[in-house]
C-alpha cells in the first residue's frame, strides 16, 4: 500500500486494502489499467491489485461507501465488454493464481486470477485435464462465467457445466461459500456472468489416458474445398474430437517458424481424447485431402493450451462472432471471397469452431449456460492498431458477420466483444438471472462482462 500525496475521497480505499491502489494521478496508472486486449482503453476511478481475498471484500465495501461500482478483472481478454469505468474501481485479481488439485475428488480449486496454464500445469502430471480455453493466459473465472468452450467440449460439454462450487463476495461485502446448498448462486456461476465477485472456483477434472492434438495446414488457395470437406466431416465426427477450421494469416515475425512466417493458410486444429488408433481413424478423411503440413499426433495434456497458436502476448484486437444454425455452400463461398487467397483480407483469422456432441445437450435448470443449440460458431479477429488500424479491421469484420447473418443462431458470451454484445438469453434464464441480481445486487454495484 502506498499513501497518496494529497487527501482525496479515495484515501478510504487506500486504508481498506493491503494491495496496491493506483489512481489517475499516479505514474503507474496506465500500466495498472491495461487489459490483455490493448484496444480496450479502460479508465477507472482507481485500480486495486488485490493481495488476497480480504482485499476483494474490502474493495466491494469501499466502493459502496464511495458511491463507485466494482469491475473484477483477471486478464482483460474480454475487457471491451465492460464499457466506461470512470465511476468504477477496476479490481485486478491477476496476482491471485493459486491452484489446488484434489486427486480423490478429481477436482481443482483455483483463485480468482488463475490462468489456464496454471491449472494445466498442476493437473497434467496426474493424467487429468480441465476443460481449458485455447490459450494458457486466459483467465479461468471469466471463462466459466461466460460458459467455456474447450478442445474437449464435444466430449464433455461446456466448462460451466462442471463447476461444483466456489467462494464469492456479494455486493453487500459479505463472503459466501457456493455449493450444492446454495443452488441459485451455483446455477448463476455456471455461465451466468457477474452476479458476484468470484474469489475461488472449484470444478471437475477429466481423466485423459491418451490424447492426440495438432494442426493440419493447406495452402490458402484450397480453403473453399477443404472447408466444405471439413463441414461434411464435422457433422459425422465422433464426439471425442473437437476441432476448428481457419483462414489464418501469420505475421512476418522472426518468432514465427520459417515455414509459416508471413504466410496464409487454411488450418484445421484440435484434439482427440482417446486411443491413438481411434484418433488416426477419425482424422483419415481430413488427411485424405493431402495437407501440406501435418502436425497432428499423440501429445501431452499441456498441448491443449498451445495447439491453437493464439498470440503469446497482449495485442490490440477487434473481433466479431456468431453461432451458426448451418454452414451451407453459399456461406462457405462468401467466406472464401472475404478471407481467402484473392480477398486481400487484413484479418488475422476467420474461424469456424466445431460444436455438437455433448455441447448440443444441456439442462437449463443445471446452469445459466449448459449447452449450445448450434452446430458451428463463426469467429473473426483482426488487429485494432499497429500495422493494421481499426479503420481497416472493422469493415472487414462487419462483412464477415453480414455474410453469416442469414444463418445466425445468436452469440456465445466468451466470444462477445463490446458493451451490449451479448445476445439476449432465453426468457427463463434472463428472468432468473435478473431476480438473482435484484436480490444480491439491487444497486448495480458490480460490473461484469457477459452480464
Amino acid at each position: 500500500m502506498r499513501p497518496m500525496t494529497t487527501s482525496t475521497p479515495l484515501d478510504h480505499l487506500h486504508a481498506a486494502v493491503s494491495g496496491i491502489v493506483t489512481t489517475p494521478a499516479d505514474a503507474g496508472y496506465d500500466a495498472a489499467r491495461a487489459a490483455w486486449n490493448l484496444a480496450a482503453d479502460q479508465r477507472p476511478a482507481a485500480v486495486v491489485h488485490a493481495a488476497g481475498t480480504a482485499d476483494l471484500v474490502a474493495t466491494v465495501r469501499a466502493a459502496a461507501a464511495l458511491g463507485l461500482r466494482v469491475a473484477p478483472q483477471a486478464t482483460g481478454h474480454g475487457a471491451a465488454c465492460l464499457g466506461p469505468l470512470d465511476d468504477a474501481i477496476l479490481l485486478r485479481t491477476d496476482d491471485l493464481r493459486g491452484v489446488a488439485v484434489d486427486l480423490d475428488a478429481q477436482t481443482v480449486r483455483v483463485q480468482a486470477g488463475a490462468q489456464w496454464a496454471d491449472v494445466v500445469a498442476a493437473s497434467a502430471p496426474h493424467g487429468l485435464a480441465p476443460l481449458a480455453g485455447s490459450a494458457g493466459d486466459v483467465g479461468v473465472v471469466g471463462f466459466h462465467l461466460g460458459g467455456g468452450l474447450s478442445f474437449l467440449s464435444r466430449l464433455h460439454g461446456v466448462a460451466a457445466r462442471h463447476l461444483v462450487g466456489g467462494t464469492v463476495v456479494l455486493a453487500d461485502g459479505t463472503l459466501h461459500t457456493v455449493d450444492a446448498d446454495s443452488p441459485e448462486l451455483l446455477w448463476a456461476l455456471r455461465g451466468g456472468g457477474g452476479t458476484a465477485v468470484v474469489a475461488e472456483l472449484e470444478f471437475a477434472l477429466h481423466r485423459v489416458p491418451e490424447l492426440s492434438t495438432g494442426q493440419l495446414f493447406w495452402p490458402i488457395e484450397r480453403a473453399g474445398e477443404v472447408l466444405r470437406a471439413w463441414r461434411d466431416w464435422a457433422e459425422k465426427a465422433p464426439r471425442e474430437i473437437t476441432t476448428s477450421a481457419r483462414f489464418l494469416r501469420f505475421p512476418a515475425d522472426p518468432a514465427v517458424p520459417e515455414p509459416l512466417r508471413g504466410g496464409a493458410f487454411f488450418v484445421v486444429d484440435g484434439a482427440f481424447a482417446g486411443e491413438a488408433a481411434e484418433a488416426e481413424a477419425a482424422l483419415a478423411p481430413l488427411r485424405a485431402l493431402t495437407p501440406a503440413i501435418d502436425l497432428f499426433g499423440p501429445a501431452e495434456i499441456t498441448s491443449l493450451v498451445e495447439l491453437h497458436m493464439d498470440p503469446p502476448a497482449p495485442v490490440p484486437a477487434a473481433s466479431a462472432h456468431t453461432l451458426l444454425r448451418e454452414l451451407p455452400d453459399d456461406l462457405i463461398e462468401r467466406l472464401d471471397a472475404l478471407a481467402g487467397v484473392e480477398s486481400g483480407s487484413a484479418l488475422v483469422a476467420v474461424e469456424l469452431r466445431q460444436l455438437g456432441g455433448a455441447l448440443a445437450t444441456g439442462d437449463p435448470e443445471h446452469g445459466a449456460i449448459d449447452g449450445i443449440d448450434a452446430p458451428f460458431l463463426l469467429f473473426a479477429v483482426g488487429l485494432a492498431g499497429g500495422p493494421v488500424p481499426l479503420e481497416v479491421t472493422e469493415p472487414q469484420l462487419r462483412a464477415v458477420l453480414g455474410a453469416a447473418a442469414p444463418y445466425g443462431a445468436g452469440t456465445f458470451p466468451n466470444f462477445a466483444e463490446g458493451p451490449g454484445a451479448d445476445a439476449p438469453r432465453p426468457a427463463a434464464v434472463a428472468g432468473r438471472l435478473a431476480r438473482l441480481r435484484g436480490e444480491h445486487d439491487p444497486d448495480g454495484l458490480l460490473i461484469a462482462a457477459h452480464a
